[in-house]
């Protein structure tokens, strides 16, 4: 299920239901102590998520774009998509990360919508914060509210994963979060020394 706020989707998965028994309680085989999952309750969890969150069969972003009336991006000024691959090309990264669509990253990362002309990024799998995500705001004051809003994605991201991978967190407190005009570029990586330097060699 989902619901609208503010001009944002919030996307909720009853995740007990991969794991519960028909009133509702934890299913003993598939717990090693009465509360944490073993390794057939982990993986029943990632069957159902991988068939149950965003992006996946019952529940894709675009759908839910698409049936909320959210408005349809366009390229602007800066080619994202050639700045996304050359990011994609140079920063390490630990895991493989996927191409996201522009709905999806304005939907996932708490942007209001109306701000953004264009976005594209790559993002990781449930087990990595690692990501590059690009927005082109309509102007440089919006751009800057754009910032504001990665800035609480980022602190939100890092509540969740340090209850559940914290060895992602360092990722999330080195993330690069650059500037510049109506650009903003977030960068979650394992090394983001040279992101910033090698933005401002793309953008030149």
């Amino acid at each position: 299920s989902y619901i609208h706020f503010n001009g944002r989707i919030f996307n909720f998965i009853d995740i007990n239901k991969a794991v519960s028994d028909s009133r509702g309680y934890l299913i003993d085989e598939l717990t090693w102590d009465g509360v944490h999952l073993g390794e057939e309750g982990c993986k029943l969890w990632a069957e159902y998520l991988k068939t149950h969150a965003i992006g996946g069969e019952s529940a894709s972003v675009e759908a839910l774009a698409e049936e909320s009336g959210e408005k349809e991006l366009s390229m602007g000024k800066y080619n994202l998509e050639e700045m996304a691959e050359k990011l994609k090309e140079e920063v390490t990264f630990e895991g493989d990360v996927g191409k996201t669509s522009p709905e999806t990253l304005v939907i996932t990362h708490g942007v209001n919508e109306e701000s953004v002309s264009y976005a594209c990024g790559y993002i990781g799998g449930g087990a990595t914060a690692e990501e590059i995500a690009l927005f082109e705001a309509n102007s440089e004051s919006e751009a800057e509210e754009i910032k504001a809003d990665l800035k609480d994605y980022i602190e939100s991201r890092k509540k969740s994963f340090e209850s559940y991978i914290p060895k992602e967190v360092p990722k999330l407190n080195n993330a690069v979060l650059y500037s510049e005009k109506e650009l903003v570029v977030l960068v979650i990586a394992s090394e983001t020394n040279d992101a910033e330097n090698l933005l401002e060699d793309i953008i030149e």
